[in-house]
């Protein structure tokens, strides 16, 4: 048995599987929801049911878009839709299976990064509809239904869904023997499928029960007339104080070399407009306090400035000056820009934005660089 939740979120889709099947007396791992190419789309196509057959319908599915070169979302559509009348037209009704056993659910979705387009659906026998909000396939009992309608919400990001999926399949491991990790994350967007890493979700696992745990205690006190409000008033404090510590943690071990080089994250990890400010015990750590942490990002914003607005330096390519320009408005044309070498003339590009003047190393004069977008001047003019 297998189960599958996606959650619908205004700029992505985020889904979940765990990560066990059932052969004979047999259990074993397999990976659920693992996208692959097929034409021009990122897809990923998961479902409850006899894995012979599922795996007979992926199969279809595939050839399928063997020659296909539409980028349309809804010619994705149009094609599973028909795939999935084959599949049941022949493979599942020449099956020997038992009628009662041939029940499928699946959610697909499909991502398109040449046109920036996506898509989440569910099947309603070959039908695809479009996901709305949540969607759970397989063992999908009342319980996990619930948690999952407490947790969605319309405007849920990105990296919400991906927390209350980890929380739902961590239940579900926890209340179901056909329900086992690890589990596996994808989250959908306009610029392709993206799988999180084992370890994080792991790490988030770990985080989730560090919160559950106080978040309990401090929801019973709450309903409980038998405390008094002072005594709730300082386990308020007490959890606040303990949340608001484990919270920075949370966020300070999610910092590294190596994450701070990434720029292909599909949804943010860290408060955005954060700023790493030294080392503690071996580790990068962020500046948690507002008032310091605009104080640092101005003294950057002013750095940054004066680096911009200091001459910047370029080698001719042709009669190998060494030059120095400076920038006609620093710090906003962020594109590069083109200038002439004072000494042959040659049409060099400038990197760091559009030159005002430029000049020989080590001369006096400097010459004005013409804006690329005036006018040439007229005949007669000079």
């Amino acid at each position: 048995m297998t189960l599958i939740a996606a959650w619908k979120c205004p700029n992505g889709v985020v889904m979940h599987a765990d990560s066990q099947e059932t052969v004979g007396y047999y259990r074993k791992t397999v990976q659920k929801i693992t996208p692959e190419s097929m034409g021009k789309f990122h897809v990923i196509a998961a479902g409850s049911g006899p894995g012979d057959l599922i795996d007979s319908f992926i199969i279809r599915l595939r050839r399928a878009f063997e020659a296909d070169t539409s980028t349309e979302i809804s010619h994705f559509v149009e094609v599973t839709e028909r795939t999935l009348a084959d599949f049941y037209a022949f493979d599942v009704s020449l099956s020997s299976l038992p009628d009662d056993d041939k029940f499928f659910k699946f959610i697909f979705a499909a991502s398109c990064p040449s046109t920036g387009t996506y898509g989440a659906w569910f099947s309603a026998n070959v039908t695809l509809c479009p996901m709305q909000s949540f969607e759970l396939a397989g063992w999908d009992e009342p319980l996990y239904v619930n948690v999952g309608r407490r947790f969605y919400t319309k405007g849920i990001s990105i990296a919400q869904a991906v927390l209350a999926g980890v929380y739902l399949m961590t239940i579900a491991e926890g209340t179901s023997q056909y329900v086992r990790g690890p589990i596996s994350v994808a989250i959908i967007r306009d610029n392709g499928i993206w799988m999180e890493d084992a370890d994080y979700i792991t790490e988030m696992e770990a985080r989730l029960r560090d919160y559950e745990q106080k978040i309990n205690q401090v929801f019973l006190a709450c309903a409980d007339t038998s405390i008094h409000v002072h005594n709730l008033e300082a386990m308020l404090t007490d959890f606040a104080t303990a949340a608001l510590a484990l919270h920075r943690g949370h966020i300070d071990s999610t910092v590294s070399l190596e994450s701070l080089l990434k720029t292909n994250d599909p949804y943010p990890k860290r408060p955005l407009g954060s700023v790493v400010t030294g080392m503690a015990d071996g580790r990068l750590v962020f500046e948690h306090d507002p008032e310091k942490l605009r104080r640092k990002l101005e003294q950057f914003e002013g750095i940054r400035q004066m680096g911009l607005a200091a001459p910047h330096y370029l080698r001719c390519i042709d009669c190998s000056a060494e030059l120095e320009y400076m920038l006609a408005n620093p710090g906003h044309d962020r594109g590069p820009g083109t200038l002439n070498c004072p000494e042959c003339g040659t049409h060099l590009r400038s990197p760091m934005g559009k030159a005002r003047r430029v000049r020989k190393i080590g001369t006096a004069e400097w010459r004005d660089v013409p804006d690329p977008s005036s006018p040439p001047p007229q005949e007669g003019q000079s």
